[in-house]
């Protein structure tokens, strides 16, 4: 799977595309997209989609090749650097007025608005009131904290849910070799629906060592006389212990939903409440930088001790 064709399962696919077919379009549109892997491409996409010849993101007509090469004169997208700024607003407020030099609209995208501070957003609001019949605005955002009520009311909002975890599984399935199976099913948990998550784990040896490790612990720690074994493992991550401890929570939690469903999670619903607290502990302890080794021996000897009594 490739990322057309998540974004062609996207609500921003299947809202352009009614608005295409209706002849609808609004002058400007606000994707809520958390997933740092996609957000980007769907602004692309977007506009791929708005001038496709078949409206469908072939990604082999003449505009979808010069999109994909930023070639369009007619596609404007901002910002230049880190985030939006007060003059590149008021730039293309200005430009606005140009009409288009070869399409029937120009479109500009906005990137992380949600990053850009009131200032830039507020220069923003007189186009977005009155904007040029042949304009339109493709605003994106991690979330809508961050995006002033004002540029959220005039825009067209599209709130992206998380990806399926199919459609992240059959992702690392053709984008990354050597993953196991039960690799595979514990990095599409921690991913929670999010492709940048599930990339980051399956690219990384290390990420995926330390899933590995801490699913082997999961799996096997039932007595005190291990604790030794599984604590040298773990100590080489002590420079990733909040990462360590929140694969171990998320995990867990994935178990108590195995438990309930009547698999063979290795743990109940009761020990894993009494681990997901020890893990909140052990997190605490970590933040007021405790020695690594007693966070990770308190770790283990707490999941034994949670294990014994809720047997």
């Amino acid at each position: 799977m490739d990322k057309i064709k998540i974004y062609h399962n996207s609500m921003t696919y299947s809202l352009l595309g009614k608005d295409l077919a209706t002849q609808s379009l609004a002058h400007a549109y606000l994707i809520i997209q958390p997933d740092d892997g996609l957000r980007a491409e769907y602004a692309r996409y977007f506009v791929m989609q708005l001038f496709c010849t078949k409206h469908n993101v072939c990604g082999e007509c003449d505009s979808c090749v010069r999109i994909e090469h930023n070639n369009l004169p007619d596609l404007k997208i901002y910002p230049k650097s880190d985030k939006l700024t007060v003059e590149e607003s008021r730039s293309i407020v200005g430009d606005n007025i140009v009409r288009p030099f070869e399409k029937d609209y120009k479109v500009y995208v906005i990137n992380d608005i949600d990053r850009a501070n009131p200032q830039s957003q507020n220069a923003l609001l007189k186009v977005l009131e009155e904007p040029a019949e042949s304009s339109i605005f493709l605003l994106t955002a991690s979330s809508e904290n961050g995006v002033l009520k004002t540029i959220e009311s005039r825009s067209k909002k599209i709130i992206e849910a998380p990806l399926s975890s199919g459609a992240i599984r059959q992702y690392v399935t053709d984008n990354h070799n050597d993953i196991s199976a039960e690799l595979l099913d514990n990095i599409t948990i921690i991913a929670g629906g999010r492709l940048d998550i599930a990339n980051k784990l399956a690219g990384n040896n290390k990420s995926k060592a330390m899933i590995e490790d801490v699913t082997n612990v999961i799996n096997n720690l039932s007595s005190s006389a291990q604790v030794l074994q599984y604590s040298a493992i773990l100590i080489k991550y002590k420079n990733d212990l909040e990462e360590m401890l929140d694969t171990f929570l998320q995990l867990y939690l994935a178990r108590m939903e195995d438990w309930a469903a009547g698999k063979d999670a290795k743990v109940n619903t009761a020990a894993v409440v009494m681990i997901s607290s020890l893990i909140t502990d052990c997190k605490a302890k970590n933040k007021f930088n405790c020695n690594p080794n007693g966070i990770i021996d308190h770790l283990l000897f707490g999941i034994l001790e949670a294990k014994y009594i809720c047997r």
